[in-house]
């Protein structure tokens, strides 16, 4: 485990690999997640994190999912690749598409709620890279 002081410069010094869920319910709409960290704190994002050392792609998006949804996941696709450039940190994001039937979602502390929402009915403070993610993957 890194501590926080050298995970923090790292971070300011470095792009941080990470994995991305964009999660749909079998109404084809989407869960995003009302954050309550830094950074983007207060917007919508969707679940995902950096990936640890060793741990293969698939690996670090199962332990995501059920860290911050508490599901288990099996059923998921590779969708592409972004990247997000915020003031305090640089990530590339490996992006999964996930659909889920009826499961129950329990949140971990890392937002404050969630919601599902429309394609064509998304949120007014939704990052302008995630929107443009969900636009272009929800045609798969």
């Amino acid at each position: 485990m890194i501590k926080k002081n050298m995970y923090e410069k790292i971070i300011r010094l470095i792009p941080i690999v990470c994995v991305d869920g964009f999660v749909f319910n079998n109404l084809n709409q989407i869960l995003l997640l009302k954050r309550n960290n830094e950074p983007a704190k207060g917007e919508w994002w969707v679940p995902g994190g950096r990936i640890f050392k060793n741990e293969p792609l698939t690996v670090a998006l199962k332990r995501k999912i059920r860290e911050e949804l508490g599901l288990d996941i099996e059923n998921f696709l590779e969708i592409g690749v972004v990247e997000t450039i915020f003031e305090e940190k640089h990530t590339i994001n490996i992006c999964y598409k996930i659909n889920l039937h009826n499961e129950k979602i329990k949140l971990n502390d890392e937002h404050e709620f969630f919601e599902w929402f429309n394609i064509d009915r998304l949120p007014q403070n939704l990052n302008q890279v995630i929107k443009n993610k969900i636009l272009q993957i929800s045609q798969y």
